[in-house]
C-alpha cells in the first residue's frame, strides 16, 4: 500500500507546470515552488517546512483565483481522489517568477528591517543616557 506523502510526491512530479494542493485534514497544503506562487496571490505565510496551507472552506476562493490569473491546479482529496484543472495559456511559470522576485524583496525588506530596528535601539540607548547624564548635572 503506498503512503500519501509518496503518492503526493508522484503527483507533484508529474505536475511541475500546476499548483498541488494536498487535503490534510482540514486544511490544505501546498509546497515549495507552489507555496511561493501562493504566498505571493494570497499572501499565505510560508513556514520552515517551506509550505503554506489554508482552511478547506476557502477552496473555491483560491480555485477562482487561480483561474483568473490563468494557473493550472491539481487537487489531492486523498490517495487516487484527484481533481486537475487545466487553463489553456497556463501562466505557472511567469507567475512563479513573479513571486520568487516578490520573496527575495519580502525578504531583502524583513532583513533591513531587522538591522533598521537594531540601529534605532541602539542609537535610543545612547540617547537615553545621554538623557540621563544631562538630567544628572
Amino acid at each position: 500500500m503506498i503512503k500519501l506523502s509518496d503518492y503526493v510526491k508522484e503527483v507533484i512530479d508529474k505536475n511541475i507546470d500546476k499548483v498541488v494542493m494536498v487535503k490534510y485534514g482540514n486544511f490544505y497544503r501546498c509546497s515549495y515552488n507552489d507555496a511561493l506562487i501562493m504566498s505571493y496571490l494570497f499572501n499565505y505565510k510560508i513556514t520552515n517546512r517551506n509550505t503554506v496551507g489554508f482552511p478547506i472552506n476557502t477552496l473555491n476562493n483560491v480555485l477562482d483565483k487561480l483561474k483568473d490569473n490563468k494557473i493550472s491546479c491539481v487537487v489531492v482529496y486523498e490517495i487516487n481522489n484527484v481533481i486537475s484543472y487545466v487553463i489553456i495559456d497556463n501562466k505557472y511559470m511567469e507567475v512563479l517568477d513573479k513571486a520568487i522576485k516578490y520573496d527575495n524583496v519580502k525578504e531583502a525588506v524583513k532583513v533591513i528591517s531587522e538591522l533598521s530596528y537594531e540601529i534605532l535601539n541602539r542609537d535610543i540607548r545612547k540617547l537615553h543616557k545621554i538623557m540621563l547624564f544631562l538630567r544628572n548635572l
